[in-house]
Order: C-alpha cells, then sequence, then structure tokens
C-alpha cells in the first residue's frame, strides 16, 4: 500500500518487548542527560514502537531511550522528522501517536518531543449529527501526516486521522496541525477502517483516499432497471477520494441536521445481499495513464480498478476464494451517478490473480441531482 509522499518522514510501526534504558532529554532528567560528552547522553530517535499503552522511543541499534505510558493502548505511532524551521514549528523530531477509546475515555492524537516531553494532546469528542446509535467516543482508527497546502494557507505537515464512534458508527476524518489545531472535518455514516494520502495527480492539494462500510442506500437510490427494492445486505462497502483542500461536511447516503453535504471527487458503493466491506490495497497507475487509480477490494474476494478521476472502471479482480457473484458497483460524482457495474456480464471471464479489462462490463447512466 502506498504512504503520502513524505520528504524527510519516517513511520515505522513494530512490537518490541525489551528494557528501557531510564534516560530522558528532558523534565524528568538530569542536564547531564543533554551533555554529548557525558555518560548519560541521551542518543538521537531513529524509530518509534507501540507497545500496548506505552510508546517507546529507539536509538539506532533497536536499544530504547524512553517509554511513555498513555491512557489507553497506542495505535500508531509515527517519527516525523522536521529538517527545516518553519512558521509553525523549530526544526527537530516529533513523536505523532494515537490512541484507542475506553469505557471512559475517547481516542486520541498525542504527540512528543524526541525528547519524550509531551507537546500536546488532543482527545476526538465531537459531538455526531446524526441522531442516536452513537455515544460520541471514537477510537481513532489511523491516520498519516503530510502536506496539505489549505486551510492554514500553508504546506506544513498536517496529520490527517479517521475515528469511529465505539458503536461502530459514524466515522469522522478530520485535519490537525502540528500544534494540535483542528482545521477541517468530513462526517461519514458508517466505519471508515483505514484511509491514504497522495498526490493521486500530481497537482496540490493531496488526495485522501478513504475506505470502508455504511449503511445500506436507500433502494431507490439504485439503477431501478435491476427490480432491487428487497434483498439488499446490512451494510455497504464504500471507497472514494476526498481533496485535501476540501474536506468538510457529512456524506451520503444519510444527511444530518445542519451540516452540508459533502464534496467528493467521487464515493462508490458495493452492495449484494451479503454484507460488504472495502479495503484499498494499492494506489497505482495501471492504465498507463499518468495519474495514480484505486484498487479497492471486497471482503467477498473481487477487486475493482477504479481511475483516479472516478469517470471509468479500468478492470477487475479476483481472489481465488471470491465469491459467486460480484457485488455491484455505483459511483456518485458531482451528486449524479455516473456508472455502475452490470450484473448480467460474464464474471466467469474473470479468473483468480487476474486484471481484466472491463469491456462492456460498466454502463453509464445519469440520474440527475440525487441530494437536495
Amino acid at each position: 500500500m502506498l504512504a503520502g509522499r513524505l520528504n524527510g518522514l519516517v513511520c515505522l510501526i513494530m512490537a518490541a518487548s525489551v528494557a528501557v534504558i531510564q534516560l530522558s532529554c528532558g523534565e524528568e532528567s538530569p542536564p547531564s542527560a543533554c551533555d554529548p560528552n557525558s555518560p548519560d547522553y541521551l542518543p538521537e530517535v531513529i524509530s518509534v514502537v507501540a507497545e500496548g499503552s506505552d510508546v517507546v522511543a529507539l536509538a539506532s541499534d533497536d536499544v530504547p531511550i524512553w517509554r511513555r505510558t498513555l491512557q489507553s493502548d497506542v495505535g500508531k505511532a509515527v517519527l516525523l522528522d522536521l529538517s527545516e524551521e518553519s512558521a509553525a514549528c523549530p526544526p527537530g523530531k516529533r513523536i505523532v501517536c494515537s490512541t484507542k477509546a475506553t469505557d471512559a475515555v475517547s481516542g486520541s492524537i498525542v504527540t512528543f518531543d524526541e525528547r519524550g516531553n509531551k507537546l500536546w494532546t488532543y482527545a476526538m469528542t465531537d459531538t455526531s449529527p446524526y441522531p442516536n446509535g452513537h455515544i460520541d467516543r471514537y477510537n481513532i482508527i489511523d491516520f498519516e501526516v503530510s502536506p496539505i497546502n489549505s486551510y492554514d494557507k500553508s504546506s506544513e505537515y498536517k496529520i490527517i486521522a479517521t475515528a469511529s464512534d465505539v458503536t461502530w458508527f459514524p466515522n469522522r476524518i478530520f485535519v490537525l496541525d502540528l500544534q494540535g489545531s483542528w482545521l477541517a472535518g468530513y462526517w461519514h455514516p458508517g466505519d471508515l477502517g483505514s484511509l491514504i494520502t497522495e498526490d493521486i495527480d500530481g497537482c496540490d492539494p493531496i488526495e485522501i483516499v478513504f475506505c470502508g462500510l455504511s449503511n445500506t442506500m436507500p433502494w431507490y437510490w439504485l439503477p431501478s432497471q435491476e427490480g432491487l427494492e428487497p434483498d439488499l445486505g446490512d451494510y455497504c462497502g464504500v471507497v472514494g477520494i476526498l481533496e485535501g483542500d476540501r474536506i468538510w461536511g457529512c456524506a451520503a447516503p444519510y444527511g444530518a441536521v445542519g451540516v452540508p453535504h459533502a464534496y467528493e471527487r467521487w464515493y462508490a458503493f458495493a452492495y449484494d445481499t451479503t454484507a460488504i466491506i472495502i479495503s484499498v490495497t494499492q494506489l497505482k497507475d495501471h492504465n498507463s495513464d499518468g495519474q495514480i487509480d484505486v484498487e479497492a477490494w471486497t471482503n467477498t474476494g473481487w477487486g475493482y480498478y477504479i481511475d483516479s478521476s472516478g469517470d471509468s472502471l479500468i478492470g477487475l479482480g479476483r481472489a481465488d476464494a471470491a465469491s459467486y457473484c460480484i457485488p455491484r458497483l455505483v459511483i456518485f460524482k458531482g451528486h449524479n451517478y455516473v456508472w455502475y457495474v452490470d450484473p448480467d456480464c460474464p464474471w466467469g471471464s474473470v479468473q483468480p490473480g487476474e486484471l481484466v479489462a472491463p469491456r462492456a462490463i460498466y454502463k453509464t447512466i445519469h440520474r440527475g441531482c440525487i441530494f437536495h
């Protein structure tokens, strides 16, 4: 899976079980820990690991330098090297980590300097705009650190995170600056399990690819000629692209009081008679047009290769243990139905491990505005 293009960013997540050198160049350490000529000198932080509720900084020989215990389990830890001085942050290294929710507290984004001093904590406690079924206590599912040239009119690194209510919905994609200030947010009525930041089209700002699951679409939004009103799964898979400078509002299919509809470059649903989940396994230029495309797979073993513009289906993939029928796929673009996978196509021609050109596999349809 591709990561965002991060100049000077080092991200290493691993498990370790080792003793910790009781040194810390900061508020808990003697002044000699900062003296290069002292035997207590604090080594340079080369990587960070998550161990339960601890974040551990490691030296070049994987020897722990310091350990900090947070209020709940650490989901991810990233070492950020700010090699150039900026208006937002002085040069140096930062450790950014996420925590999971407990029965008492919501998940958070927490940052430290390279000496282990905590800089700030942002607890995700936003009040959901959706009625019922949530308690506004969130797990931070995933995050990335990427430069976004928006919101604060700078190209400084931003933290882009996805968080889901512990009841499973709703989800919040949100953006923080490196001082912990909230910049933007996007509500989703489901559970987005991961996100990837990438400059897909080679133009600022970066794009945010998200995927996961959502409530089943209202049947009357689907292509009517198939007669799909009955027998939809409990939930459907979703995948889409947000543009880095247009993160706001709430996603379909259910609106929220007082929140405008979001803008997605495109937004796709995969649905069937069983519950569907989507994961994005790769961003790659599959059709050699110079732009990165999205490879999205369902939990039932079917893959969609979607053009980054959202205008076409490049191909289909099939896993060895794929279900008999490929889930239907509908893409929204500009708040219209744009195209959907035709369920009458010859799926038998798609062999396991093969990327098949779509030929006549999809149809283009236009329904006019579906959001009001």
